[in-house]
């Protein structure tokens, strides 16, 4: 759809407006309660957000003038998760997403 909106003013030019709406299909809408979630059921460790520095120079321990930081660019940590079968404390079985520091340090029972 497209909209033209024409509010006049006093003693000036009228504003226009132009506003085009695209009808969106609906398999690009994203649903936000079914999203896949990165983060662990049990410790909740998820991706966090940080920085790659870049440096350049040659460090003072070898005879430089030091190291200086060229650029520092956004960068995603992600958590290692694994989708595994464990045990519930009412004994089920179950499929979840949890960390491998978790499996490691048996805070979860495999099933």
């Amino acid at each position: 759809m497209i909209f033209l909106i024409i509010i006049p003013l006093t003693n000036s030019t009228p504003i226009i407006e132009f506003s085009a709406f695209l009808e969106t299909p609906s398999s690009l809408i994203i649903n936000r309660e079914n999203k896949v979630s990165l983060a662990c059921e049990v410790c909740g460790k998820k991706t966090t957000f940080g920085n790659k520095v870049a440096y350049h120079g040659i460090a003072k321990k070898k005879g430089g003038i030091g190291m200086y930081i060229k650029a520092r660019t956004k960068r995603k940590i992600k958590a290692n998760i694994q989708k595994i079968r464990i045990v519930t404390d009412n004994g089920t079985v179950k499929k979840s997403k949890v960390c491998t520091r978790c499996i490691k340090s048996d805070k979860v029972n495999k099933a």
